[in-house]
């Protein structure tokens, strides 16, 4: 009884936990009349409830890098219930969101990328952005805006234009054209493929491309449901991760999944 009075419900997807401790408390109480059973009964169904309302305001890596931190939980959590993810997917793509993210600091990507930065992600020649990359030569590279970089280096994106935004970083002229297909089944009224920087400026639109991206991924529900980091990060990386993300993603899930 005193620890189902003092405990608060923890934050992310215990549900489950939460649930069996309350049932089974109750359980070991010899007489404990209708107040104690309403008392375990609610806290049951909080339990139950919290999936829908996560993470909860104490939970210590929300978007708090984002001033509009709230809003962009309360979409994101809108956006997957509308899709129907599972708990260990809502789990696996909130650590994906925070991870790309950097805890909500940035929604758009910052492509002023040095040549050795670029090097790196990309190495010259290997991939179509290393071939792209190569051909745009050192020199050439180094006296290029932010933008001009971006376009070499999503040719076969559509160029700055679409470059990395929102949870995920969504990138490229079709994963655009996804989401604004989801944003008009969703109610949601913004026109991404009029005005592409509202994913990363508009709370609702952000959360919603993270959600977008991942109804999209063949086999990624079944990856989230065995708990298979690597290969989530990998799919959001695009292949071998050179950015540095996976400790982070993997920092993240355990924080959020430990029982995983």
């Amino acid at each position: 009884k005193e620890g189902l009075e003092t405990n608060p419900v923890p934050s992310l997807f215990y549900n489950k936990q939460i649930f069996d401790e309350a049932l089974q408390q109750g359980k070991h109480l010899e007489n404990p009349g209708l107040g104690i059973e309403s008392k375990i009964a609610n806290l049951a169904n909080t339990a139950v409830q919290s999936v829908t309302n996560f993470p909860s305001s104490d939970y210590k890596d929300t978007f708090k890098g984002n001033p509009n931190s709230t809003a962009i939980m309360n979409s994101l959590v809108d956006c997957m219930n509308r899709a129907g993810l599972s708990d260990k997917e809502k789990r696996a793509l909130y650590a994906l969101a925070l991870t790309e993210t950097g805890g909500g600091k940035s929604l758009s990507e910052n492509t002023n990328w040095s040549w050795n930065r670029a090097c790196q992600l990309w190495p010259l020649g290997i991939t179509p952005k290393g071939k792209a990359l190569q051909a745009c030569g050192k020199e050439r590279w180094e006296t290029l805006t932010p933008d001009q970089k971006a376009d070499v280096i999503y040719f076969k994106e559509g160029g700055a234009k679409w470059k990395g935004r929102g949870l995920i970083q969504l990138t490229g002229e079709g994963n655009y054209t996804n989401l604004q297909k989801d944003l008009n089944s969703w109610g949601i009224g913004a026109d991404v493929l009029s005005n592409p920087s509202l994913v990363a400026s508009d709370p609702r639109v952000a959360a919603a491309s993270a959600v977008s991206w991942w109804t999209r991924q063949k086999g990624i529900k079944d990856m989230a449901e065995r708990g298979d980091v690597y290969g989530i990060r990998a799919r959001c990386a695009g292949g071998l991760d050179r950015s540095g993300g996976l400790q982070k993603f993997i920092s993240f899930y355990r924080q959020i999944s430990p029982d995983d």
